[in-house]
């Protein structure tokens, strides 16, 4: 199993296996889950692995919806029974939960969208915010509960983050998921596409804490071993997630940290609120630095063409 599911991304981590053979596959998945259903008593290591390899079958860690197989109604059941198993380990449960949030048809929801692009378009100007796209959520009501039931309890953060990853892929979003994406998303041990997913969805759910992290983020000092462009990350986030308010701020304070104030004035001017563009009218009209002045104009202007 080690040869067969891990091996390869010693070599590229990208790679998804997803390689066998249509009738081998089918045996493989057959065979790992009657492994796990006979071993989850005293065995549970065995168990343990055997839901392992099928996340790395299914690609799960990555997200991206998984159609080489088809789950019977039986297995996603299971997984689900699995899952919300108080005897299973926090590496097993996070595991489950993965593989439940791809093993559809729908695309999940970061896979919907090229969402960091997104924003950069509407920071280029090209597009007004209001026209971001909107996530569409899985019609999974039934993992949906088993999702939030395990949100809400007192679990380990190794088991709490894919647990909020995977209710973010079927495009629900609330209170409980932020503390889990946050520490994804600011932990620099992670792969950048599994920082960007985590960003996404906090932008996705909202809330002053998150504000609060992106605004600390985009006001950062410079760090030249920050391979990820964190504060880079962190302004897009703004203007993806269009609060006036975080905006004004960070417009009012002009190029202090070298932040694109043009940018963020479009973002204003484009947001459903109209108290967007009044920001920027009185901002033009009373702002002390000709720059910021200007940056606001501009984007009245531009908006008049959208």
């Amino acid at each position: 199993m080690v040869e067969e599911f891990f091996h390869p991304h010693i070599y590229n981590i990208h790679l998804r296996i997803d390689f066998l053979p249509n009738e081998l596959l089918h045996r493989v998945i057959k065979i790992l889950f009657r492994v796990i259903r006979t071993n989850m008593g005293e065995n549970n290591a065995i168990a343990s692995t055997a839901i392992w390899a099928l996340g790395w079958l299914t690609s799960s860690r990555y997200c991206d919806n998984y159609t080489a197989y088809t789950f019977t109604e039986a297995e996603l059941d299971f997984l689900r029974q699995f899952a919300t198993n108080k005897k299973q380990d926090t590496f097993a449960l996070g595991w489950s939960v993965l593989i439940l949030s791809v093993c559809t048809s729908e695309k999940p929801v970061f896979a919907q969208a090229d969402w960091i692009y997104e924003w950069a378009v509407v920071a280029d100007g090209a597009k007004p915010q209001k026209q971001l796209p909107d996530p569409m959520p899985l019609d999974r009501p039934r993992d949906r509960v088993v999702l939030e039931h395990l949100i809400s309890l007192d679990l380990p953060k190794e088991a709490k983050r894919p647990v909020a990853i995977a209710l973010g892929r079927i495009g629900y979003f609330i209170p409980e998921m932020v503390e889990p994406l946050l520490e994804i998303f600011q932990d620099d041990t992670f792969a950048f596409n599994k920082r960007d997913e985590a960003l996404v969805y906090l932008v996705l759910t909202g809330s002053a804490q998150v504000i609060s992290t992106l605004i600390n983020g985009v006001n950062s000092s410079k760090d030249d071993s920050d391979k990820y462009g964190f504060p880079e990350r962190c302004f897009l986030a703004l203007i993806g997630m269009g609060d006036i308010d975080a905006l004004r701020q960070e417009l009012e304070r002009g190029k202090e940290n070298q932040i694109d104030i043009n940018a963020i004035a479009y973002a204003l001017a484009g947001v459903f609120n109209p108290q967007g563009k009044k920001v920027l009218k009185s901002i033009k009209n009373n702002h002390q630095q000709k720059e910021i002045r200007n940056a606001a104009a501009n984007a009245l202007s531009r908006a008049r063409q959208w």
